[in-house]
């Protein structure tokens, strides 16, 4: 069965699910196949709590906008530079639906897409940013504009800003913080709007914005066209087909 494109503008969708013990037992329950032995096999809670909660609400935001089962959505990441398998951007196969999904300790974001390719980043708001880890990241103009920055937890926050919005970009471009963060010049980005971004080798003009969820958390996110952002949260309902349903799926 195939869904044709509805013809209706891009909307970028988000959903935030806080990182919690009932979270985590129903984040759980939409895991499948080599996703739950992944999730036995890590020996920390919390990054267990934040792996399932990240996989298995995006699995489950992805078939509820596809109209089908979350054990029927085929997931690859094979990774578009050197062909590995196991490492590359995710994608839904068989659809024209794209999606992101990020964790933190405090919080997920899964952001999805039709007809534009999206990124996403969120990071717990009370990380302290070192000097070192700002030299490796920032440009010039954002290592300056931190300086300006007396307090230490604004400046720690300014900096996961930027941490939040680079890494958005290169998860779209699908390469992630290894990808040189320091080419994404990012200072002039809003909240209330996308902004273009560019730097990025082999990439045309992209779009970013802050995101703003919850106290406890950053978020950034980035994407090949600047669409209308929605928020959602659990306890909101999702999309049916009678609704912005607009990807495609080969049944399986």
């Amino acid at each position: 069965m195939e869904l044709p494109p509805s013809g209706e503008a891009p909307v970028v969708e988000l959903w935030y699910f806080e990182v919690g013990a009932a979270e985590v037992a129903a984040a759980t329950a939409f895991l499948v196949g080599e996703e739950l032995e992944q999730l036995r096999r890590f020996r920390s809670r919390e990054a267990a709590a934040r792996f399932a909660v990240r996989r298995g609400r995006a699995r489950q935001v992805v078939a509820e906008r596809l109209g089908v089962a979350p054990g029927e959505v085929v997931i690859t990441r094979q990774c578009s530079h050197c062909g590995d398998p196991t490492h590359g951007k995710p994608r839904v196969a068989g659809a024209n639906l794209a999606y992101s999904a990020s964790a933190s300790s405090r919080g997920v974001v899964v952001a999805v897409a039709d007809e534009a390719d999206v990124g996403v980043d969120v990071e717990a708001a009370d990380r302290r940013a070192e000097m070192q880890v700002i030299r490796m990241v920032c440009t010039e103009r954002e290592q300056q504009a931190l300086s300006r920055v007396a307090d230490e937890a604004a400046r720690s926050r300014q900096f996961l800003r930027y941490w939040c919005r680079k890494e958005a970009v290169l998860k779209l471009v699908g390469v992630g913080l290894p990808g040189e963060p320091r080419l994404v010049e990012c200072t002039d980005v809003r909240d209330d709007e996308f902004s273009p971004v560019s730097g990025i080798a082999g990439s045309k003009t992209l779009w970013l914005r802050d995101v703003e969820l919850d106290p406890a958390v950053i978020a950034a996110v980035a994407a090949t066209t600047p669409a209308p952002v929605e928020v959602r949260r659990r306890g909101d309902a999702f999309r049916k087909s009678g609704g912005r349903r607009r990807g495609r799926v080969s049944a399986r």
